[in-house]
């Protein structure tokens, strides 16, 4: 489509050009980009191009703020799909995805340059997580009791306990959903006994053979972080 301050004259140039195969919505903002090649990929994402939408900052509705994966069909046609989302709740930024890059075994790592954090996905995973007020709006008397100080005024805070969750390798004797069956305590339903304060001071000193959280910052994003899951089904912390 020809500009209408700079496109007269150039007809010859605007007739050859290509018109483009997939376009993303407005101020969607991608940014960064990966195509996946390892072989440990799932098949039917083998392939795709991962592109990180940093999201939009004016526009009256927000949009983006998600990594969504382009797949190539036989015919050439791209369709997309949502690949990493969560980033952004009722209005509520919680992250903005940035740059991606895929490691020789498959594994995907994400930037956020809102929550400062690096995301890492493992092909084959079956952990899922949401961050951000899901406890607080998924109902029941435990999701009342949520610290709403460190949901609402804090999303950051909470994407910064996840972070150090798994930096921590909190999930090899933890998991944050599930029944128990596999033998790791469920850290969920946390806010029907504590609230953020004395979640913290439970982490600086937790019963062994669980080391303690010395950092403080860390406590105080843990706790954030762990009150923020809904209620357990299963053996609970």
């Amino acid at each position: 489509m020809p500009d209408p301050d700079l496109g007269g004259g150039r007809e010859a140039v605007i007739d050859a050009s290509i018109p483009p195969v997939f376009s993303f919505r407005a101020h969607n903002a991608p940014l960064g980009m990966v195509f996946l090649r390892s072989d440990n990929q799932p098949e039917d994402f083998r392939g795709d191009a991962l592109v990180a939408l940093h999201g939009s900052w004016n526009r009256s509705r927000k949009d983006g703020y998600k990594v969504v994966a382009l797949h190539w069909s036989a015919d050439g046609s791209i369709s997309s799909r949502d690949f990493l989302t969560g980033f952004l709740t009722d209005e509520d930024v919680i992250g903005r995805p940035a740059e991606l890059t895929e490691a020789g075994d498959g594994t995907i790592y994400v930037s956020d340059d809102y929550a400062n954090a690096v995301y890492r996905i493992v092909p084959g995973g079956t952990q899922t997580l949401q961050i951000g007020s899901r406890a607080a709006r998924s109902g029941g008397t435990a999701a009342a009791t949520v610290d709403q100080r460190l949901v609402a005024e804090d999303p950051r805070l909470i994407a910064r306990g996840a972070t150090a969750y798994g930096q921590r390798g909190c999930q090899e004797c933890h998991a944050l959903s599930g029944d128990g069956k596999d033998g790791r305590v469920v850290l969920a339903g946390l806010s029907a006994r504590y609230d953020s304060s004395t979640l913290a001071e439970y982490l600086a000193r937790p019963r062994q053979p669980m080391p303690p959280v010395e950092d403080a910052d860390a406590r105080n994003a843990l706790a954030a972080f762990l009150l923020d899951r809904p209620p357990a089904q299963g053996k609970t912390l």
